[in-house]
């Protein structure tokens, strides 16, 4: 029970739950930046490990130490956007195929057979 005896319906659980995985796509993409910027500093943090061995820093070394992450920053990015995108897209054609509303929504005082958990229905 939602609060004390009142169900959500199948339509408005199927609404907020669709809702649900919007807002939490749309927070996982305003954190993008700062998980862009953790793996960036992964190169600084190589440098300067770098800096602590002993004798001579090539400088062709640390070319492709520093490259690497750069490199590697594309990839990285597409595998934290591409789920993003996907479930988004996802929950957005079960919404439209659903025929769901925001603006109907609403809740039922008695639960029914079709509504229980694990009834076959």
């Amino acid at each position: 029970p939602l609060i004390d005896g009142i169900y959500l319906t199948r339509e408005a659980f199927d609404v907020v739950r669709l809702g649900s995985i919007a807002i939490l796509c749309i927070i996982r993409l305003v954190t993008l930046r700062l998980y862009l910027q953790s793996y960036l500093g992964t190169a600084g943090k190589q440098f300067e490990a770098m800096k602590r061995e002993p004798g001579r820093i090539s400088v062709l070394s640390l070319q492709h130490k520093i490259r690497s992450v750069y490199q590697y920053l594309f990839a990285g990015g597409l595998q934290y956007i591409a789920p993003i995108i996907l479930l988004f897209c996802w929950a957005l054609l079960a919404y439209i195929a659903g025929g769901y509303s925001f603006h109907n929504l609403k809740l039922s005082s008695s639960i029914g057979p079709t509504y229980a958990w694990g009834a076959n229905a």
